[in-house]
């Protein structure tokens, strides 16, 4: 999980796989480290984090295509 200059960061902080539309992933391959012993928990709070953040996008689309036809019909 990095930035898009950085070599060996595959997704952004949203998840988002760099390089392409559409596509994220959540799992244990976006952190840089092996998050301890237990990994499942680590894995779980990537998975809170990741559906807050596509909820999100997804609230923020919605809004803008309501303003969209808001603007046509008038």
């Amino acid at each position: 999980m990095g930035l898009k200059e950085d070599e060996m960061a595959v997704v952004d902080s949203d998840f988002r796989v760099h390089g392409t539309t559409k596509l994220r992933v959540v799992d244990a391959s976006v952190s840089p480290r092996i998050p301890g012993f237990f990994m499942v928990t680590a894995v779980y709070i990537l998975s809170e984090k990741a559906s807050d953040v596509i909820l999100a996008d997804a609230t923020a689309a919605i809004g803008f295509v309501r303003r969209m036809i808001g603007r046509v019909r008038r």
